[in-house]
């Protein structure tokens, strides 16, 4: 099991959705969405994770699964991934943990930044040096990015 294994591990599921999930898929396993996006790839639904004020999002490219992440800084180790907390893990553990990451977004402000690890398919959003956002994505969608990053 990857949430307990030392070595970093390929993710391909969080909150019991794959990245091989279709949106029928994922409208059997979890209901109707709380709120409906449509974005520049396609899709987003959004979910309350009924832990604290944090969300689930599932982004889509056509019918299947792009990304899966959770937004917000509650829910401690019920939301981990691979060892890394939600409001508790910092950049050092997560680059201690996984190594050098594939990608970096950094806001313009640079209050906050994404790193993508392309090889585990594990992104993390950190703000004021805190895990505030992690998730699953396909490598072949691209990098996750912040809207308001530097260029």
């Amino acid at each position: 099991n990857s949430e307990w294994s030392q070595e970093p591990q390929v993710q391909i599921e969080y909150w019991g959705l794959s990245l091989d999930s279709s949106k029928s898929d994922v409208k059997f396993l979890k209901g109707e969405p709380k709120e409906i996006n449509e974005g520049k790839m396609g899709e987003s639904w959004e979910f309350t994770d009924g832990v604290g004020e944090s969300i689930f999002r599932v982004d889509f490219v056509d019918n299947s699964i792009a990304r899966v992440m959770r937004i917000g800084q509650d829910g401690g180790f019920y939301r981990s991934i691979q060892g890394i907390l939600p409001g508790y893990s910092n950049l050092e553990t997560i680059l201690e943990k996984l190594g050098d990451p594939s990608n970096i977004s950094i806001s313009e402000d640079k209050s906050s930044s994404i790193y993508n690890f392309d090889e585990y398919n594990l992104f993390f959003g950190l703000t004021k040096n805190k895990v505030n956002i992690l998730g699953i994505y396909d490598p072949r969608t691209g990098p996750i990015r912040l809207a308001s990053e530097k260029e």
